[in-house]
């Protein structure tokens, strides 16, 4: 039987004598104690198999042509069995190197030459089970998406435009100087009497059903508007809209604005409708149609030299009022294959644009962009008259004066006209553009819908009494007539 202590009568002992005595055990003396083997964390390791003197010792002996580990000096006097340190410890062992970090050797060199250069990935990148090829195509996305950014900035692009070969100054229809040109003064006359709710529908309309319907619950604002409203006389071939489809619009439109919708919503839903609003039933609805051109382009001929750099978006609008150029002149048109606009759109392919439209989703938004988008577009737009009336124009077709060009930015509800001028008729050079528009309308109300509908007739009106006349003269006729000055020849211009 094993010896043991008596705990309690050692405590006796030490205390009634002064002096201590001390017991030493041996293992022997001790209680077997349960033998459990505990493993240090390197050999938890499902890939350290070569990491135990046994486990190195047993390959060693199953294949003597397999080079031998060397063991420690003092393996051979090491049980396995017995836990030195009863403390589990990590593997001492330096961290694995990086990719980056190995060394290169001359049969691998020509796969790391042509290795694309990816990025180091962070220790806290979510993506990194994506493949590397992943990872290289959104690191170039990304980067061109910056770069598109960084060049994307209306202000400063608008800064540089005015130092550029043909420089555009910035103007503002709100205040206008001695020299404003008067094209430009007739047309904010006309739209400025459609914001003030001057003559906006016809005479015939004055009757009880629409003046309850014009209502806003603001007595004295309504009496006023009211005693303005209707013109003095009928127009033919220009009747009223329809009451019931402009509240509808209305409707839609504030739903729109509630839901956050897109602008490709608002485009399909609102604002094409309330165009073609302005052309139903009239006189102008047989020559001019607008044309959704999103996704038309500038011709690269016709991109102003200055604004290479802005995204694909930036030389883009959204609508366009086109003529249909009588069948005679365009059969001219489509043999010499010559077009009259800044873009090559199969719809407005041999048809003249008019004026054109830039629209945005929500009035929160900044305007710098859509006025951007409206500068660039109506630039070559002048870019490409240019080129037609050095090719067929007068001898003095340098110093044809090209009339003013109205543009529409559309936010959300709102609806402004803005425009562009060019100079060179008036022997400035360059143009100018006029970005402090007239809010002239809005889908938030009937009363506004209808200024919208007047005035898109306005400017119809204006593109068939001074715009075709201007084109068809200038233009169209001389190149029937085949006068031509240099580069009239056929296929000089882009096609």
């Amino acid at each position: 039987m094993p010896s043991y202590i008596d705990i309690a009568r050692w405590v006796q002992d030490s205390v009634d004598t002064t002096t201590i005595t001390t017991t030493t055990t041996t293992a022997a003396s001790l209680p077997p104690a349960r033998h459990c083997h505990k493993r240090v964390l390197a050999e938890m390791d499902a890939n350290a198999d070569r990491n135990t003197p046994k486990k190195r010792r047993a390959l060693n002996k199953q294949d003597d042509n397999v080079l031998l580990i060397p063991a420690d000096e003092d393996e051979e006097n090491v049980d396995v069995d017995v836990d030195v340190n009863v403390t589990p410890r990590p593997l001492q062992q330096p961290p694995p190197l990086l990719h980056s970090q190995l060394p290169i050797s001359r049969t691998n060199l020509s796969l790391v030459d042509s290795a694309p250069n990816f990025p180091p990935r962070r220790p806290d990148d979510r993506s990194n089970k994506r493949s590397m090829a992943d990872d290289a195509t959104s690191s170039t996305s990304a980067r061109s998406s910056k770069a598109s950014r960084r060049s994307a900035s209306p202000q400063k692009e608008a800064a540089a435009r005015a130092f550029a070969l043909y420089p555009v100054a910035q103007g503002t229809l709100a205040v206008l100087g001695e020299d404003t040109p008067q094209d430009v003064l007739d047309l904010v006359d006309k739209m400025e009497g459609v914001r003030d709710n001057r003559r906006i529908l016809p005479k015939s309309q004055d009757n009880p059903e629409w003046r309850r319907a014009l209502q806003t619950r603001k007595p004295q604002h309504d009496a006023h508007v009211l005693q303005t409203i209707f013109k003095d006389v009928d127009v033919a071939g220009e009747p009223a809209p329809d009451r019931q489809h402009l509240a509808r619009l209305v409707c839609k439109a504030e739903q729109h604005r509630v839901r956050g919708a897109s602008e490709a919503a608002w485009n399909s839903a609102v604002h094409h409708p309330l165009l073609e609003a302005s052309l139903v039933d009239s006189r102008f609805d047989a020559d001019f149609r607008f044309e959704n051109i999103t996704t038309a382009t500038i011709s690269p001929l016709a991109l102003p030299p200055s604004v290479f750099s802005a995204g694909g978006d930036a030389r883009k609008v959204d609508f366009c009022l086109a003529f249909d150029i009588p069948p005679d002149l365009k059969a001219v048109l489509v043999e010499r294959q010559v077009h009259l606009n800044q873009t090559e759109y199969t719809p407005v392919e041999f048809d003249a644009i008019a004026f054109s439209i830039e629209t945005k989703s929500s009035t929160t938004a900044s305007s710098d962009e859509g006025l951007r988008q409206l500068s660039i577009w109506a630039q070559a737009q002048v870019i490409r008259l240019r080129q037609l009336l050095d090719a067929y124009g007068r001898k003095d077709g340098g110093v044809v004066e090209i009339p003013v060009l109205p543009l529409l930015l559309v936010q959300g509800h709102e609806w402004t006209l803005v425009c562009f001028k060019d100079g060179a008729g008036r022997g400035r050079a360059g143009g100018t553009f006029y970005s402090g528009g007239i809010t002239f309308g809005s889908t938030s109300g009937l009363l506004e819908a209808c200024k919208i509908v007047e005035g898109l007739r306005l400017l119809t009106k204006w593109a068939e009494e001074v715009w075709w006349p201007w084109v068809k003269e200038e233009i169209v006729e001389r190149i029937r007539q085949g006068v031509s000055q240099g580069q009239g020849e056929e296929g000089s211009v882009f096609e």
